[in-house]
């Protein structure tokens, strides 16, 4: 999956970065949350635009910090390598 953030006016987007030297593939988990959380099956395909869908659940809670570190419910999105990140979007929404 792509995230991209933007600005608050969303005026610009940035896609949202791994660390360097993560390994293509690597999945990512929440700052203090167990790797393996993440690793339940989900649809192949997300169909955004019904009003009980996963993403329109989750959207809301997608954003950069003040640092442009991408998070989830204000926990940071990581790798084993460190943080995910929009460096120029700031407090911004995530999609």
């Amino acid at each position: 999956m792509v995230l991209a953030a933007s600005d608050n006016p969303k005026t610009a987007v940035e896609l949202v970065q791994p660390p360097a030297g993560t390994p293509v593939g690597t999945r990512v988990f929440l700052e203090g949350e167990s790797e393996l959380m993440l690793s339940l099956a989900a649809p192949a395909q997300v169909n955004s635009k019904k009003k009980n869908s996963a993403w329109v659940k989750i959207a809301p809670e997608l954003a950069t910090n003040a640092e442009g570190i991408a998070c989830f419910g204000g926990k940071p999105i990581c790798t084993p390598q460190g943080n995910c990140f929009a460096a120029n979007m700031k407090n911004g929404p995530i999609s």
